[in-house]
């Protein structure tokens, strides 16, 4: 859900309640996921201030997988 936010770029700052709504889910559950994204390290969260949402840093690398059997 979050590339949703951060298409075009690493980061973004989503509600943890706009999370919840997206996702069909409670907050709770949110602030689950995004601790066990950010444990394996695929997410670190920066807190921006009383009042404002968290800025969320995604760290995602893809990679190209080789299949056997396959030719160019």
């Amino acid at each position: 859900m979050l590339l949703k936010y951060a298409w075009h770029e690493s980061a973004c700052y989503p509600g943890q309640e706009k999370l919840a709504d997206d996702m069909g889910t409670g907050e709770r559950s949110v602030r689950r996921y995004l601790a066990e994204l950010e444990e394996f390290g695929l997410l670190e969260v920066q807190q921006r201030g009383l009042g404002k949402t968290n800025l969320y840093k995604l760290h995602l690398t893809v990679k190209k997988v080789a299949t056997a059997g396959r030719r160019s």
